[in-house]
């Protein structure tokens, strides 16, 4: 019974992997990186990413390998101090960074912890709220190996994935 099992697994991993349609609809996940901050900094470790204020969905900034933003919880609103130009900025929010370019691979920190995908701020009644979107087999890059090491045999990173 075990062997039909892992068959049928080989069998269904090999049609997705061997459907173009499935790369084209792969899902996203969104993880909660943190709650009931008044204060969150984001900086990219690599690519352009685009800051879009959620509410009116105009971007409101550009940012490139190297570039460091705070966001500071102010009432109803999300401050970006000294965010462009110098002048303190504030917005109706949520803030989405979100990579440049469809096929854009880009990593940010947030909070001094690396992650791929994209990033949105949300102003509650609580505080902000950091949320992380990425497609799932990105979100697996990083789990996997902090779950298991990166030491771990191939066949173990792989069969971990599955599941």
């Amino acid at each position: 019974m075990r062997r039909i099992y892992l068959i049928l697994i080989a069998a269904a991993m090999l049609v997705f992997a061997l459907t173009p349609a499935a790369a084209a609809d792969e899902p996203n996940i969104r993880v909660g990186l943190a709650k009931n901050k008044s204060t969150v900094s984001f900086s990219i470790h690599k690519g352009s990413y685009e800051v879009v204020e959620g509410s009116s969905g105009l971007p409101i900034g550009f940012l490139k390998e190297g570039d460091t933003w705070t966001v500071i919880e102010e009432g109803v609103l999300l401050k970006l101090p000294e965010a462009e130009g110098g002048v303190d900025t504030s917005y109706m929010g949520p803030l989405m960074i979100q990579p440049m370019g469809k096929n854009s691979e880009g990593i940010f920190s947030c909070n001094n912890v690396k992650y791929r995908g994209s990033l949105t701020i949300y102003n509650t009644d609580n505080g902000l709220e950091i949320v992380n979107t990425l497609p799932i087999d990105e979100y697996l890059y990083g789990v996997v190996g902090k779950e298991m090491g990166h030491s771990a045999p191939i066949e173990a990173l792989k069969a971990q994935s599955l599941i």
